[in-house]
């Protein structure tokens, strides 16, 4: 049986201030983690686990699906399995919502990735604000 991490969370900023959060790879070292994400269908990638480079470990990962700015997937290979995040990106009166689904968790075998993951994005989405400010303001 599959277990999934489902997340909602809200941001004051337009879909278009968010996607480039997710897809620019100096807003993802500022809220996620360094790394080589490039934001094109079929590019593969690394996100360091500690630091600038990988001699601390890394989670691998290919872009399966961009929509801009409704919908990004990738692949996210740590663990005994490879797993599969989307964002979803929604315009509200205020901003905008994203879900996060994290899913391919095999129950009974991954749990401890799960419960690792399910930590990481609860703490790393919440983050995704002060990295558009802070682009916001470098480009003023």
């Amino acid at each position: 049986m599959e277990k999934s991490i489902i997340i909602e969370q809200e941001y004051p900023y337009s879909p278009e201030e968010v996607w480039d959060a997710l897809t620019d790879q100096a807003q993802i070292s500022e809220w996620l983690m360094h790394g080589t994400f490039q934001p094109r269908v079929g590019a593969e990638f690394e996100l360091y686990w500690s630091g600038n480079d990988a001699s601390k470990g890394a989670t691998k990962g290919k872009v399966m699906e961009m929509v801009k700015p409704r919908k990004l997937s990738y692949t996210w290979d740590w663990g005994t399995n490879g797993s599969l995040v989307t964002f979803f990106l929604e315009p509200t009166a205020s901003g905008t919502k994203l879900r996060l689904e994290h899913t391919g968790f095999i129950e009974g075998k991954d749990e401890q990735v799960f419960q690792g993951a399910s930590y990481g994005w609860n703490e790393k989405l919440p983050k995704i604000s002060a990295a558009i400010a802070k682009r916001q303001k470098a480009v003023a």
